[in-house]
């Protein structure tokens, strides 16, 4: 269905809007030539280099072709798919073909790279099922690879349900899936979802955690009673946020704290599960105080049990603390960091010699790389697939980028494009790992508070409170977390 793979910077506003503007052969032809102004020109809308990518072009091909033939196939060619009220063109859409002789059509699309992980390409799926509505067709049919977790959450939601599988030449097996136009005739295709529901389904929240500021911090998506939801209807409802991860509660194990105040905790990236994470746990967390009210809580996670603690503070803000599962601390071999730092494009001179590289779990594992200087730091510029291989070949979940300003004061960055996300603003599993790696190396006393400064380079500053007590292998790591609004 879909070239995409989905990544980009965590989505921070709300959900999009699209609309679909055609592409006449002649514009296609232009972009064959590399005329993007050419292009455009003909369009109606400024195009953006990724329409003459060699991926693109083979689209352009295969369509002008198909027009030749059928002059009166042009509502189902290619479209651009332009952002509303923005008026950019984030990527482009259609059919692979007109109706058949069942009132069958197939959708397909593609999203730019640089507008990735931001909702269009659930917005485009919804003005593809209404463009084909609106046109008497009885079935809209999709396939794709059975490993392409984004596409299969991308459609999710929608009604479409598996038929069977084929084999494409260029593409290898792909799963069919189908849903008749009448089945989602009770679904509102031209609304997007809403942060109090999600296709009739549970309530949705929104937090950033690490902050008091809704526009700083990391952002969660925050399901407070998940029950009916299974893995496919989770992930679908994280990728729809595209935020770095969700939090989704259902009941606790037995036995497991005060009744009320424990609880199952599962966490959804956009791409997939993961055992912990420490924002979408303390936003969690100060969701449930909110309508609870402040003390201790327990989450039974993939990872462990991980206890949090809420208070609120003089003025009345609640902050958590999340204390971690038992801690660890692995070396890193010389290959393994080559190539780590080749992915990252850091040299091994770049590194602070004083505190070495390190893979570090306390719930999640992370490797560790300090910087020398906050130049180093503030630079990422990194190969996003050779650093996804990497890390998925060592089951890490983040690399924490590290620059030490003090002995308590640390300033960190985290890729995360095992996610789908480029960054993550503020990490609160690979900050208790990071406590962990430094009590290790003898860089903190037994007893210590750390400050960790994260996501000021991307424009949504947090912090993170890190605090190691003497006796106790656990780490624990608060932060402040406040309700994102929703957009009107």
């Amino acid at each position: 269905m879909t070239d995409e793979d989905d990544r980009q910077a965590p989505a921070t506003a709300g959900p999009k809007s699209v609309r679909l503007v055609p592409l006449p052969p002649a514009a296609m032809t232009a972009l064959l030539e590399g005329d993007l102004a050419g292009a455009g020109a003909e369009a109606g809308i400024a195009l953006t280099p990724y329409f003459t990518t060699d991926v693109s072009a083979r689209v352009w091909r295969l369509r002008i072709d198909q027009l030749a033939a059928d002059p009166g196939g042009a509502p189902w060619s290619t479209h651009a798919v332009v952002a509303e009220p923005e008026g950019v063109a984030v990527g482009y859409a259609g059919f692979h073909g007109s109706p058949d002789e069942t009132g069958t059509v197939e959708i397909g699309y593609s999203v730019d790279p640089a507008c990735r992980r931001r909702g269009y390409a659930k917005a485009t799926v919804r003005e593809l099922l209404r463009h084909a509505g609106e046109r008497s067709v009885r079935t809209v049919r999709a396939s794709i690879s059975p490993g392409n977790a984004a596409s299969f959450a991308t459609i999710a939601g929608f009604g479409f349900v598996e038929i069977g599988e084929q084999w494409d030449d260029e593409d290898g097996l792909e799963i069919v899936l189908e849903v008749p136009l009448k089945e989602i005739a009770h679904l509102d295709i031209e609304a997007p979802m809403t942060e109090s529901s999600y296709a009739g389904g549970p309530e949705i929240l929104r937090y950033a955690a690490f902050t008091a500021d809704p526009a700083g911090g990391n952002p969660a998506g925050v399901v407070l009673d998940a029950t009916g939801l299974d893995d496919a209807a989770m992930l679908a409802i994280a990728a729809e946020l595209g935020y770095s991860e969700s939090a989704f509660l259902t009941a606790p194990p037995a036995d497991l704290g005060e009744p009320g105040r424990a609880f199952t905790a599962r966490y959804f990236s956009p791409k997939a599960e993961v055992t912990f994470c420490g924002h979408a746990t303390v936003a969690t967390a100060v969701a449930l105080a909110e309508r609870i009210g402040p003390g201790e809580l327990h989450f039974a996670t993939l990872a462990g049990i991980v206890p949090v603690d809420v208070v609120a503070d003089g003025d009345g803000a609640l902050r958590a603390t999340l204390t971690s599962v038992e801690p660890y601390v692995e070396e890193v071999g010389a290959a393994d960091l080559a190539e780590a730092l080749a992915a990252l494009g850091w040299r091994t001179e770049e590194l602070d010699a004083g505190l070495p590289p390190r893979i570090a779990y306390a719930g999640a594992r992370h490797l560790v790389l300090v910087a020398a200087t906050r130049e180093r730091l503030a630079d990422l510029d990194y190969d996003f697939d050779r650093l996804e291989r990497y890390m998925t070949g060592r089951d890490l979940t983040t690399v924490q980028l590290v620059w030490r300003e003090s002995a308590d004061t640390f300033h960190v960055r985290d890729p995360f494009p095992v996610g789908g996300v480029v960054e993550d603003p503020a990490t609160g599993a690979a900050a208790a790992a990071f406590g962990a790696y430094l009590r290790e190396l003898g860089k903190a006393d037994s007893t210590a508070v750390l400050t960790l400064h994260q996501g000021a380079d991307m424009g949504r500053p947090g912090l993170l409170r890190v605090e190691l007590r003497d006796g106790d292998p656990r780490i624990r790591v608060s932060g402040a977390a406040v309700r994102i609004p929703a957009e009107g």
